[in-house]
């Protein structure tokens, strides 16, 4: 991928350099911008963001075509219509850097993806703010992301193990400050509901990497907020059903017995009003309860063994 590449080379070079950071200059047609400074930690989203400020321009993204080279302590990029060794700079077209990240997130490609959803989150305006679904699609696609890397994490061993923690850690505390940022009305339940429910869930991943008080706390407020905008929602909800499972599961860290009554509670009400559910919802109805009866059948198997 594109900006992939590029951060790739970001990061090669600094650690080449064996420097926290560098200076960029972007030369333009007409002038040269110089004194930009690009961190290990940058996104591709940061850097245009800097240049934009620079240029007075609403927004763009970066295009790479050739290689760049390092000089003098400085990176260059150049941009124009033609050249072996360029990054052009070109208009920022929102509806398709959203169909990049569906797609990258169709293919997998959660990294991909995330660079997508900052893209999409650097360049909102007040004239052309974040809708809550697009709010939510960014949230969901760092999550998923973020539940990749905590997987990972789980399957490697120190040093590595160490390195991975910091780099989840990072994930989740970057999704969490642009989810600190959004708003969904109140009257858009289903997508209040999810937007608290994610951010919890990035918040319980956040406790692989670093388990605190503070973030387990954080934790369980947003899922006890979710659950107060949930009242209106029926108990066959999937939105509903998937809080209360990601709640559970949250829950059964340190409380098994109170998971178990969290999902037999929310799978017993649904399945009393399983008849009303709708063609559309009764497929992630009936899954999201599959998912709720796998694991309080984990749940329980585990305190029968321990009680032996």
């Amino acid at each position: 991928d594109l900006k992939l590449q590029f951060l790739y080379f970001i990061d090669t070079a600094l650690h080449i350099m064996s420097a926290s950071s560098l200076n960029i200059s972007v030369k333009t047609p007409d002038e040269v911008l110089t004194s930009i400074s690009v961190g290990v930690k940058d996104t591709v989203a940061d850097v245009c963001s800097k240049i934009a400020e620079e240029l007075g321009i609403r927004g763009f993204q970066l295009e790479y075509e050739g290689s760049i080279m390092t000089q003098k302590g400085k990176l260059f990029m150049d941009y124009g219509i033609a050249g072996d060794d360029e990054i052009r700079v070109v208009a920022w077209d929102k509806q398709k850097e959203k169909e990049d990240l569906i797609k990258a997130q169709k293919d997998g490609n959660y990294a991909a993806a995330i660079v997508h959803a900052q893209q999409l989150h650097v360049n909102a305006s007040i004239d052309d703010p974040l809708t809550p679904s697009e709010q939510i699609l960014i949230l969901e696609v760092f999550e998923k992301h973020i539940s990749q890397k905590e997987r990972e994490c789980s399957r490697t061993t120190q040093p590595a193990d160490s390195k991975m923690k910091t780099e989840l850690g990072d994930l989740c505390d970057t999704a969490l400050r642009m989810g600190s940022t959004y708003k969904i009305p109140v009257d858009a339940t289903s997508q209040l509901v999810d937007s608290l429910r994610i951010q919890g869930d990035i918040c319980s991943h956040r406790l692989t990497a670093e388990c605190t008080l503070a973030m387990s706390d954080m934790c369980q407020d947003y899922y006890n907020r979710a659950m107060a905008s949930a009242v209106a929602l029926r108990r066959t909800s999937p939105t509903l059903l998937k809080l209360e499972l990601n709640r559970g599961v949250f829950t059964a860290r340190k409380d098994k017995e109170g998971a178990c009554k969290i999902l037999k509670d929310a799978f017993d009400s649904a399945i009393a009003s399983l008849d009303t559910v709708s063609d559309e919802d009764y497929r992630d109805t009936t899954f999201i309860m599959q998912q709720m009866r796998d694991n309080l059948t984990v749940w329980v198997q585990q305190d029968d063994e321990d009680s032996l």
